[in-house]
């Protein structure tokens, strides 16, 4: 791995991108974003981006299409041991090459001290995939992981007020004891630099449908979502329609059935399949509204792709959706199948609430942007430097 001397003046910081895929998902999106933003927010550094060999994004191209990014490419793991041994090896070629490293997940390794790390979320402490067995050792090992980050990194930054409750409390000590965090919240750019006059596919509907964003992990909630679509059924009209993106061949068999149950007489829930991100907004744009029944996030990206494309909200009132979507939202309780079908009956009984809710919506929004998340990353990065 070869390195480009920067100037003698400059801080030098190694942004770790080694998590961001070819696949969409948040954490790729924060991470291209701040590549996309900082250079401008600091133009007195030199950034180096870490990436896997192979990975190919339109908007990370974009993002490196507008200079102030070196990039350099090594193998690395996502998380384990295997990807502590890459970054060990990483570190030390790079020895004395780098003034701060930017570790951009909670995968803080174990060979660096004095680094910089973002934690987005700790959901994995009450929902997570698998047998039991290696649910607990998966549990214990990522509570290590976060320990290791706390312990050995400079400052901490963590993308809600939520997380950083959630890493205090794993500590056993008061969010303002924990001052080397810093809560930066993530921000919505990404969606316009994707937006780009896409049309949606002939069998996908382009109107009367409520539309759902996200995977089928057990804090997304779909199971309850998909419950309470069912029992407000008989008391919508018949032409209204979930739209959820993916495949329904990763439904359990619960969902299955209920899916199966309500697609019975006709066609009421439509699953997308692979869709690029220009078809995503024009599912957001042509939506009655779009639903967050999420019983936690770390922030909610999706909160501010809603706001964006001026799409009514309906969401849940769960950690940490409140704190980004402010007043902008229709809130129910997650946990209550009754309450959302009630929140989702009384968005298409009241005409006016939606427009109200894109209002504020819109000026939710204004409190974020990636420039200022981009700035507040500097003024963490100049700290540490200190």
């Amino acid at each position: 791995m070869k390195v480009t001397k920067m100037g003698s003046n400059a801080a030098r910081i190694l942004i770790d991108a080694s998590s961001v895929t070819n696949h969409p998902d948040g954490l790729s999106t924060y991470i291209v974003q701040l590549l996309r933003y900082l250079p401008a927010a600091a133009p007195d550094m030199r950034f180096t981006a870490l990436l896997n060999p192979g990975v190919e994004r339109h908007d990370l191209n974009e993002a490196l299409a507008h200079g102030g990014v070196e990039v350099v490419y090594a193998t690395t793991a996502a998380i384990g041991p295997r990807r502590d041994w890459h970054m060990l090896r990483h570190l030390r070629q790079m020895r004395g090459q780098f003034d701060l490293v930017h570790i951009t997940a909670m995968t803080y390794p174990f060979a660096l001290k004095g680094g910089v790390c973002t934690i987005h979320d700790l959901t994995y402490r009450k929902w997570f995939h698998g047998r039991p067995l290696w649910r607990a050792a998966a549990r214990f090992y990522l509570n290590i992981v976060i320990w290791n980050c706390v312990r050995n990194a400079s400052a901490i930054i963590a993308v809600s007020a939520e997380t950083k409750r959630d890493i205090a409390e794993l500590l056993g000590i008061s969010p303002e004891t924990l001052t080397k965090a810093t809560v930066i919240h993530e921000g919505w750019e990404h969606v316009r630099d994707a937006d780009g006059g896409a049309t949606l596919p002939d069998s996908l509907p382009s109107n009367d449908y409520l539309f759902f964003l996200g995977t089928n992990r057990a804090h997304k909630n779909l199971t309850n979502l998909l419950r309470a679509f069912g029992q407000a059924l008989d008391r919508l009209p018949p032409n209204k329609l979930l739209v959820i993106t993916g495949s329904s061949s990763k439904l359990d068999a619960v969902q299955t059935a209920l899916v199966e149950q309500m697609n019975s007489a006709g066609r009421r829930v439509v699953f997308t399949g692979f869709v690029s991100d220009p078809v995503v907004g024009e599912l957001y744009r042509k939506a009655d509204a779009f639903l967050f029944p999420s019983l936690k996030e770390g922030f909610g990206l999706p909160i501010l792709e809603a706001y964006y494309h001026g799409t009514p909200l309906i969401a849940a009132r769960a950690p940490a959706i409140p704190e980004v979507a402010g007043d902008g939202a229709l809130y129910f309780d997650p946990l209550d199948v009754d309450s959302i079908a009630d929140a989702i009956l009384q968005f298409y009984a009241n005409p006016s609430l939606g427009t109200e809710m894109v209002e504020r919506g819109r000026q939710r929004l204004k409190q974020f942007s990636w420039t200022k998340a981009a700035a507040e990353t500097v003024a963490v990065y100049r700290a540490a430097l200190d």
